[in-house]
């Protein structure tokens, strides 16, 4: 049951990150995972104009874009950053997102570890009692 409401999730954000993409446009989409132009206008209209001024088409503007992506915004936008699951709403965290998820999540396997000891040593406790 677990399985199938995850697949529907996860298929469900796949759809409204393509819908997304279709909607604003790849260079806007994709800007997210590029610093260097998170303040530029990356709007359907700005890609036209620039366009019309330069002669550049959407293909060429988007590879000049990924030219000023850094290594680290690359593995992030790849879903290949092993600090963050491939999930299109992950894929768009922030550095800092990522550093809290990663300290969230040792937390919670220092708490699972501690909860299994305590039971190992409860279970070895009555084991002795029993005997």
């Amino acid at each position: 049951m677990y399985t199938l409401t995850f697949d529907i999730q996860y298929k469900n954000r796949l759809e409204a990150e393509q819908r997304r993409l279709e909607e604003i446009g790849p260079i806007a989409y994709y800007s997210e995972w590029v610093e260097a132009y998170k303040n530029k206008d990356t709007s359907r209209e700005a890609i036209q104009k620039h366009f019309e001024e330069t002669g550049e088409d959407e293909n060429a503007q988007l590879i000049k874009m990924f030219q000023h992506q850094t290594a680290g915004e690359y593995r992030i936008m790849m879903g290949t950053d092993v600090r963050i699951q491939r999930d299109p709403l992950a894929m768009r965290m922030r550095e800092d997102q990522i550093k809290q998820s990663i300290s969230l999540l040792k937390t919670l396997l220092l708490h699972v570890l501690s909860l299994k000891s305590f039971l190992l040593l409860l279970h070895n406790h009555v084991l002795f009692a029993l005997h």
